[in-house]
This record gives structure tokens, sequence and C-alpha cells, in this order.
């Protein structure tokens, strides 16, 4: 019997054809997912992109409502700052700073849970907003979450320099929910009378 060899020319071809039907192959898998997987990843900095240039077309109008959220908030106005807040988020879902003011006006007016989502959303877009993780440890605290206070408020401690003004308050904040969270566990602990 004789055997059919292909020369190195052919063996070349061959594999190329295979290594190019993979791909085509490949290709057209990855068109029926386009919401998941590899394309997803890809699609999302374009995305994030566009988010960003978006901001520039309509800086003058979020500059306008950041100032005079900031303001309102400063000036204990907290309702009319959280609408003013709401419209700059509103204009730059992205810009960290206007989602902790936003939940700072949340914040005193005790709505703790749109709060957390603001301060959250500051945290993913910028991981070191120190005043965040401060925020979100007092929307945690008005939910009665104890433990994730501390932990939010330990954070900013990691964050934040040894002078900071804010740090006192933090530590303050911490040994009292320490004291709140052993006095839970001892009454969660003594036997039934």
């Amino acid at each position: 019997m004789a055997r059919f060899r292909l020369g190195r020319r052919d063996r070349l071809l061959t594999m190329s054809t295979i290594i190019a039907v993979g791909v085509l192959a490949l290709g057209a898998l990855l068109a029926l997912l386009p919401d998941r997987g590899v394309v997803a990843s890809l699609q999302a900095p374009a995305a994030e992109a566009q988010k960003r240039l978006s901001i520039n077309d309509h800086q003058p109008a979020f500059d306008r409502h950041f100032k005079q959220g900031v303001a309102l908030l400063r000036a204990g106005k907290v309702g009319e700052a959280y609408q003013v807040l709401t419209a700059a988020s509103a204009i730059a879902p992205n810009v960290p700073e206007a989602l902790v003011n936003l939940g700072f006006a949340a914040v005193a007016l005790e709505r703790a849970e749109e709060a957390e989502a603001a301060f959250l959303r500051a945290i993913e877009i910028r991981p070191e907003q120190r005043n965040a993780y401060f925020g979100l440890a007092e929307s945690r605290e008005l939910q009665g979450d104890h433990r994730g206070a501390v932990h939010a408020m330990s954070t900013f401690l990691h964050l934040t320099p040894e002078d900071d003004p804010f740090r006192r308050r933090a530590d303050a904040a911490i040994w009292e929910w320490r004291t709140m969270l052993d006095a839970e566990t001892e009454t969660a602990s003594e036997p039934d009378r």
C-alpha cells in the first residue's frame, strides 16, 4: 500500500485552511451571542468612552446643577439639594463627586437605600473615593446594618491620611457601632428565661 505524503507547502496550506475555518466558525458563534462573553467585554470600553464624551456635550448644565446642589446641601436645604443633585447625576452619571453629594443628601432625608446605591456607584467608578465610604457607613447605619457600617468606615480610615479632621468622627462611629454589635451578640447568646 502506497502512502501519500504531503509536502511542507501542502501541510502549511492545509493547516492555514483549518485555522481560517475555525476562526470564521468562532466569529459566527460570537456574532450569535452579542450580549455575552468576549463580545460584550469588547463593546464595554467603547460604550464607556461614549459616556465620557457625552459629559462634554452637557458640561455647562452639569456644572450649574452640581455647584447649586452642593451649595444647597451646605445651606441645609437638603430636599432641594437632593433634586438638583439628582438632575446633575442624570446629566453625568459617571461623576463620583455628584453621586457622593447625592448620597449625603439622601442620608439627610433618611433615604438609606438610595444613599447606599449612590455611594456604591461612586465607589464602583472610583474605588479610592474616600468620602463615599464614609457616606456608605452612614447609610448602612440608617438601615441598622452596624457590621456593614463598621466595614465601610474602616475602609474610609484605611484610605484617609492621619491628619484628616474626619478621622476622629470615624473612630467614634466605629466604637459606637462595635459597642452595639457586642451588645447584640451578648443578648443573642443569653439563655431564654
